[in-house]
């Protein structure tokens, strides 16, 4: 009996090392197919664009192309679903120039697949992003103003205290002016 049961999970084990082995080949050509065809897109873009042959597509050529209804198509085909194409660019342009080559597209478009779901959720961070740099800045300016506000404060009180020191020193003068005089007389 226990040599039937090592024999069967025997069994199990290697249908189990062989399942695992094939997805992961099928993986593998998945992501082989889809690179090609990624690198197929681009090249189409790039080259019905103005940009043609520089390498890169900008931002505007970008946008042009992927509001189209054959390559939204194209790229619903590959699992890559977006809202609108200026935010789809924005999630590939990681580098913030404002043009995508062909290495940022195809990695960015790798990293996105997965769905409409996982590009919103880019998108949401994206916007995140900009509303924390933004408000960085806003909070950087009013320290600054606060700053500057501080400091003449302080140098008013500086010369209130001088002021102060003044007509104190000015009393005691008149004081020991009037004591002198009435010792001199």
């Amino acid at each position: 009996l226990n040599v039937i049961n090592a024999i069967f999970v025997n069994d199990a084990m290697e249908s189990t090392r062989t399942d695992h082995d094939l997805r992961m080949q099928g993986e593998l050509e998945e992501t082989k197919l889809m690179l090609e065809r990624l690198t197929d897109i681009f090249e189409k873009m790039e080259m019905e664009s103005s940009d043609s042959c520089s390498g890169e597509i900008s931002d505007e050529a970008f946008v042009e192309q992927v509001e189209r209804e054959e390559m939204k198509m194209q790229f619903a085909l590959l699992g890559l679903h977006y809202t609108d194409g200026v935010n789809f660019f924005r999630l590939l342009d990681i580098d913030a120039n404002n043009s995508v080559g062909i290495d940022q597209f195809v990695m960015g478009c790798l990293r996105l697949k997965g769905g409409a779901l996982l590009i919103d959720n880019n998108i949401l961070l994206e916007d995140t992003k900009s509303l924390v740099l933004s408000t960085s800045r806003e909070l950087t300016k009013a320290i600054d103003n606060l700053g500057k506000h501080l400091q003449s404060v302080q140098e008013r009180l500086g010369e209130i205290d001088r002021d102060n020191q003044d007509k104190t020193c000015d009393r005691q003068s008149r004081r020991s002016s009037r004591r002198s005089q009435r010792l001199v007389s």
